[in-house]
């Protein structure tokens, strides 16, 4: 579950870096058409809220089961630093 819910924020930042660069096109007159990031801004705020909040439920589940032995698992320090800053 864990990495189909990385697969689809990676898909979500994309659409997201997809949609700034067509408007930076369009500032550049390279476009002519392309959606408002104003538009989509409160939307991928709050999804990619809602992942960090999943993250972090994920990473506290994983405290409470591996206790002590995730103190030396490097993978473990990895997520817990993506998702405080992603916070």
């Amino acid at each position: 579950i864990a990495g189909i819910l990385v697969l689809l924020n990676s898909v979500l930042m994309l659409l997201e870096l997809e949609i700034e660069g067509g408007v930076i096109g369009k500032e550049l007159g390279m476009r002519t058409d392309s959606a408002r990031l104003s538009d989509w801004q409160p939307v991928f705020r709050f999804l990619d809220g809602c992942f960090v909040f999943i993250f972090l439920i994920e990473l506290l589940i994983r405290i409470g089961l591996e206790r002590r032995r995730v103190l030396s698992d490097v993978a473990f320090w990895f997520d817990a630093f993506l998702v405080i800053a992603g916070m």
